[in-house]
């Protein structure tokens, strides 16, 4: 199977479509930031943009289970617990792997 990642320019675009779905201010803090975030696949715990960083971490995790045809199963409670956990630090990279394992499945 080959594993398709997201690129800077679809994360970019999923920031865009955040902001314009749910408000907040569109903009890159830290380019930097982003470009290291982006090369590890990683999003949620720094802050590259000026808003919408943990939004922009979930669809970016929905959109790389999409392209690679998997789905995750979880409640919407369980999915901000997750992505608030890593936000405030206290949900590790592992846990989050252990977490998507354990729900993930071919639509």
């Amino acid at each position: 199977m080959n594993i398709r990642f997201l690129g800077l320019d679809e994360v970019l675009a999923l920031h865009v479509d955040q902001i314009e779905t749910y408000g907040g201010t569109e903009g890159v803090r830290d380019l930097g930031l982003l470009e290291s975030a982006v090369a590890e696949a990683s999003f949620g715990g720094d802050h590259a943009f000026i808003n919408g960083n943990k939004r922009v971490a979930a669809a970016a995790m929905f959109m790389f289970l999409y392209l690679n045809d998997l789905e995750l199963g979880c409640s919407e409670d369980e999915l901000v617990e997750l992505t608030l956990g890593v936000a405030r630090g206290e949900t590790t990279k592992a846990e989050v792997a252990v977490f998507v394992a354990s729900r993930v499945s071919a639509p």
